[in-house]
């Protein structure tokens, strides 16, 4: 700058040499000026090492815009805006982009021959697990002959174990109901077969079949209820069928106190027990008889465990 301003004898722009000039101001000492300010600014006594983008650019259209007027090439300054600062550095980074290209068709060799290993493996699986899969069905249908052949055998095993088991459980099973049958016909016969007429004297007792008479009772059907037609019956025919039942199974028997309600059952049950059945009864054969007061069953209690006591 010294010697341009000295030897050439340029005239100094309106503000100077170390100001920017004004942007009307396009005379070669405003533009030598604007390339000595932005040499200082930018470069010479920069701030900081880097700027954005935006800046960037803006301070390179300024100085392109000085440059171009004192003889520089446009296209010199567009192609120098591209070009790496350090040959170096460049340098570097082609080779490198150079070894990325070679690994990189590296791999896809690599990948291309695993993909080649990869169906090969699979074929040899396909096969090897379709022949396991013959092999596996030829064995299941063997065991499953094979099992079957056994649970053949074992059913008819289980089969006679059951009947000689069913057979002996249901021989002892008889000879049980029989023993317990037997033990209600002597308690039936110790206990229901004689009448203490006065509770207080349990020892003044009469033999029931000697002093019993045959009751007659009114028989009301389902339809004698809302007709109002009695039927004169013996207690003996209270389970003889009739228009309305023709296999009576259950007996409501009805009656004040003192009608001969409990005597009559007592009855039956010592008949039961004794083995009586008078000629004209209409009772069927009982296997057992249990005779259950109700008077005597807990509130709290059921029928079983009534049964049971």
């Amino acid at each position: 700058m010294v010697l341009l301003r000295n030897i050439c004898g340029l005239t100094a722009p309106g503000t100077g040499w170390d100001s920017v000039p004004s942007a009307s101001d396009t005379s070669i000492e405003a533009n030598i000026a604007r390339v000595k300010y932005y040499r200082n600014s930018v470069y010479g006594h920069a701030s900081q090492e880097s700027v954005d983008d935006l800046t960037f650019n803006s301070l390179w259209r300024d100085i392109s815009a000085a440059l171009t007027p004192l003889g520089v090439d446009a296209a010199a300054i567009a192609k120098l805006k591209t070009e790496t600062m350090d040959p170096d550095t460049e340098k570097h980074y082609r080779k490198s982009l150079k070894e990325w290209k070679k690994d990189e068709d590296n791999i896809k060799d690599q990948l291309d021959e695993m993909e080649e290993t990869k169906h090969i493996i699979f074929s040899y699986i396909r096969e090897q697990m379709r022949t396991e899969k013959e092999n596996i069905s030829e064995k299941i249908t063997e065991e499953g002959d094979r099992t079957r052949k056994d649970l053949r055998q074992m059913k008819s095993d289980i089969s006679e174990k059951l009947k000689t088991l069913v057979s002996a459980t249901k021989e002892e099973t008889v000879g049980l109901v029989a023993e317990h049958i037997e033990i209600m016909r002597q308690k039936y016969k110790r206990h229901e077969g004689w009448l203490a007429p006065f509770p207080w004297c349990e020892d003044f007792q009469f033999q029931l079949s000697d002093i019993y008479t045959r009751l007659r009772m009114v028989s009301r059907g389902k339809k004698a209820r809302a007709t109002a037609e009695q039927r004169v019956v013996e207690t003996t025919e209270i389970f003889k069928p009739h228009e309305e039942c023709k296999q009576p199974r259950k007996v409501l028997i009805e009656g004040k106190p003192g009608m001969g309600k409990t005597t009559y059952c007592n009855k039956v049950a010592y008949d039961w027990a004794i083995n009586t059945k008078n000629e004209g009864d209409c009772f069927p054969e009982f296997e057992l008889v249990l005779l259950l007061k109700c008077r005597d069953v807990e509130i709290e209690s059921d029928l079983w465990r009534a049964i049971d006591d």
